[in-house]
């Protein structure tokens, strides 16, 4: 089994894209997947964290339902021409869930205190 391995992962992903391999495996234009989904920029980064933490507080919160949050998203995402791939990337999910706690009751407004920091694990989080 261990011979077979190295056919089961393509040879042009690196292993510091098998995230990005995840998230391309059953699409009908692998190679287009990756290339796309492999540039994903610092600014696309935090756009769709920072979207995706207010979103993950409103559902929390149960101010909307998670068909709105998901509508919402894509909206965002579509406005700001970021491919809606980047929401499976575990670093985005992971540094949202940690971003969403950080907004005030109307998941809204924040306190400066509670914007750096955001500011700070954007920054600490993504650009590693």
């Amino acid at each position: 089994m261990s011979i077979f391995l190295p056919l089961l992962v393509p040879i042009g992903v690196r292993s510091h894209d098998e995230e990005v391999h995840k998230i391309c495996f059953n699409a009908k234009d692998y190679a287009g997947c990756i290339k796309s989904n492999s540039s994903f920029t610092y600014m696309q980064k935090a756009a769709a964290t920072g979207a995706l933490g207010s979103m993950k507080c409103l559902e929390r919160r149960n101010l909307i339902t998670k068909f709105e949050g998901d509508k919402a998203m894509a909206d965002a995402l579509g406005a700001l021409n970021i491919p809606k791939e980047i929401l499976k990337v575990s670093k985005v999910q992971k540094v949202a869930e940690k971003i969403s706690f950080l907004f005030q009751v109307d998941c809204r407004t924040m306190v400066d205190t509670d914007q750096i920091k955001m500011q700070k694990i954007l920054t600490d989080e993504l650009m590693n």
